[in-house]
């Protein structure tokens, strides 16, 4: 799948959670009080990062679901940039059928994590580098049936042997435009979920 992106602003795992949360809270309006008059678009893109995710309450699948069937806008695609390689994620066949999944339902995969653990890019020797992500697009291809395009680093981290090595793969650098802080605690983090 061939994605061209003209100008979109980015949203982050930090901002997406509440705003899923505020469209499943949100009613529908009856076609009688719409306006004749042609809405404007808008377009943002949708990115995930860290999954899949394998436990039973899966959070990779829920997000699916409410991108699916809402009451705003039903079939709303994002992007996942997966963890190819996590034990409790990507790295399991479990994981690796929600990636088809979600290449499926129209979603884009892109690769994430290219290790067991979140490892920066940048400390990793140009020929692990690419030889890790040589495998993540196979595990990928694998998946989905298709080769992914595009690429994020754990925390946001590249530089320009990193960048090299992505542009020799065929793989395109796709960060985020806004900084919602997630996945980085600072201090106690707890849930009572």
């Amino acid at each position: 799948m061939k994605l061209v992106f003209p100008k979109f602003q980015y949203l982050s795992l930090g901002l997406v959670v509440p705003i899923v949360l505020m469209l499943a809270s949100c009613r529908s309006v009856p076609s009688s009080e719409l306006s004749s008059e042609p809405a404007p678009t808008i377009r943002f893109l949708l990115t995930f990062d860290d999954g899949p995710s394998i436990r039973a309450n899966n959070p990779t699948l829920a997000i699916c679901a409410q991108l699916a069937s809402n009451d705003v806008q039903p079939g709303i695609k994002a992007a996942f940039f997966v963890q190819t390689e996590h034990p409790r994620g990507g790295g399991t066949p479990r994981g690796r059928v929600i990636m088809g999944e979600l290449h499926r339902q129209g979603h884009v995969v892109g690769i994430h994590s290219i290790t067991p653990r979140h490892v920066d890019h940048r400390s990793l020797s140009t020929k692990y580098l690419t030889h890790a992500l040589i495998e993540a697009k196979e595990v990928i291809r694998a998946a989905t049936g298709e080769v992914p395009e595009f690429v994020r680093p754990p925390f946001g981290a590249f530089d320009e042997r990193t960048q090299e090595v992505y542009a020799a793969l065929d793989l395109r650098l796709l960060m985020a435009d806004m900084r919602a802080r997630d996945g980085i605690i600072y201090g106690y983090n707890g849930s009572f979920s």
